[in-house]
């Protein structure tokens, strides 16, 4: 007959097993967030044209199904209006988003993407643009867009070919997602806690 404290032992190795399973599947240091490695455009750098913003990280991003608006990329012109349509394609460690500029001035780019490690990490910089004579200039709008809602589209170029994720800009999901990584692991360590204190009492009854 199987004894109670092998049960519960048994119990422990489950819990061990799905918490390997569900971060990182092995145990071991806690991993780095991880780094954008390259933008174009360059913070600092001055531009005549652009039709995106690219920027590639120092690992393939976390897409899980269901919080893919928590990455986001926002462009923010001289005149505090946005220049982008809300929609950013995600392809791996490099994620793009459509932006259509206004007039000559500084720029700040904005984003927010989902780290391998699960976290969600942001930063911000600038760039100048100093379009060539004649070049036109885009609208923006006075409002953070939203993907695929109608005003996200004023004077932003739209479209990628590319077989990607597109995903819209939100931060309360990758706030969403942050929780519930934490959550898990939470729930995990209080039932490990559990176990063993019943282990315990089990052991001072004999």
């Amino acid at each position: 007959m199987t004894s109670p404290l092998r049960k519960l032992c048994g119990v422990v190795g489950v819990l061990g097993a799905a918490g390997i399973f569900i971060f990182g599947g092995t145990v071991g240091p806690v991993s780095a967030h991880d780094s954008l490695l390259a933008a174009s455009p360059e913070a600092g750098e001055t531009t005549t044209s652009m039709t995106e913003v690219e920027l590639t990280f120092s690992d393939n991003l976390l897409n899980v199904s269901g919080m893919s608006n928590a990455f986001a990329v926002q462009v923010i012109g001289p005149d505090d209006r946005y220049y982008t349509d809300g929609c950013v394609t995600l392809a791996g460690a490099t994620i793009t988003a459509p932006a259509t500029l206004g007039g000559a001035g500084e720029y700040e780019v904005l984003w927010q993407v989902v780290s391998a490690d699960g976290h969600a990490i942001s930063e911000s910089y600038v760039f100048d643009y100093a379009p060539s004579a004649g070049s036109a200039a885009a609208a923006g709008t006075d409002t953070a867009p939203v993907c695929g809602t109608a005003s996200s589209t004023d004077g932003a170029a739209v479209g990628s070919d590319a077989p990607s994720t597109t995903a819209g800009a939100s931060a309360a999901d990758a706030a969403d997602l942050g929780a519930g990584l934490t959550i898990g692991a939470a729930v995990i360590a209080l039932t490990a806690a559990v176990t063993v204190f019943l282990v315990y009492r089990m052991r001072r009854s004999r």
